[in-house]
Order: structure tokens, then sequence, then C-alpha cells
């Protein structure tokens, strides 16, 4: 099925694996939050941490649907099975580019590319059960064997310059 439809003439979104969340309880300051940091101070990256089970999902999903309108493409992405940073890429080039872009052969240019496309556009890009690509029990920032290149992506969206949010949920730092 496609995933990509919009929501307004303007507005890609691809919600990928992301559960139903009918309503959200008693988090409405987490929320307002949420909201500061990524409409009015405009926050490129933004991680929600907390042991299993405490909503994070949840609650990006929610914020999701709550911001739509401020974003022209959103995307959400979950990684518990660890998809190779080239597949995530490669899907979010892809989307943000409104299917137009064909994504460079090495990482580098990936993520050259990727932030060129968030420039133009205002994406929100969630990305779900980052854990999944941590060595577990290790110091924070340690990837498991062959997924460093994340630690590459968030490096580079969170220093660039751009117009775009990635939004991350993880039980671990």
């Amino acid at each position: 099925t496609d995933a990509t439809r919009p929501a307004t003439s303007h507005t890609i979104i691809d919600w990928g694996e992301a559960i139903a969340v009918p309503t959200l309880y008693g988090r409405d300051s987490e929320l307002a939050t949420l909201h500061q940091w990524l409409l009015d101070d405009r926050c490129r990256v933004i991680a929600i941490l907390g042991l299993g089970g405490m909503g994070k999902s949840n609650l990006a999903i929610t914020l999701a649907h709550q911001v739509l309108s401020q974003f022209e493409v959103v995307l959400f992405r979950s990684l518990p099975n660890g998809p190779p940073h080239v597949e995530v890429l490669d899907q979010t080039i892809r989307a943000v580019s409104g299917q137009q872009a064909t994504p460079p052969d090495q990482v580098p240019g990936k993520i050259a590319l990727l932030i060129q496309l968030l420039r133009q556009r205002r994406c929100l890009l969630i990305l779900d059960n980052f854990e999944a690509i941590l060595e577990p029990g290790a110091l924070s920032g340690i990837y498991r064997t062959g997924y460093a290149e994340y630690g590459e992506l968030l490096h580079a969206l969170s220093e660039r310059e751009h117009r775009s949010c990635l939004l991350l949920t993880s039980r671990e730092k």
C-alpha cells in the first residue's frame, strides 16, 4: 500500500509502522514542552527518553498529529529491527523530495542531500525505538556494529542549519 498521502494540499505524511493512538491522557505538560521545543524554539533534534512502556511512541505520534499543519513532510520510522542506515536515509530522501531525488551512493553524500532537502522543506522526522541501534548496556552513544552512521546523521542534523526536526524515542540515552 502507498503510505504517503496528503493531509492537505501541502503535507506529505508517511506513518510507516506508527501505532494508532486514540487518546492520550495526562500528558498535557509533556506535550506543551514538546510543542515549545518543536514550534517556538525550532529545535533540530529532540529526544524522548524513558523506560519501556512509558508511552514515548504514543507521545511522539500524538504530537505529530497536533503539528501536522506546521510541516510539509511528516515521516515516522520505527527501528525495532535495526534497519540499515542506508535504507532509512534513502527512504527519507525520496519522501522529502516527493520521489524526485535519487540518493547518492555514499553516506556523506546522502546526508548532505538530506540536509539540503530539509533546508528546502520543513519536515518532522520521527525515529522510534532508537535504542535498537545502540549497543545494549554500553556507555551512552555507542552504536551496534554497522550502525555508527546513524551517529553521523544525528551529528549532521543537530549541527547543520535546516528548517526541520528529528524527533527520537529511545529507552537508552
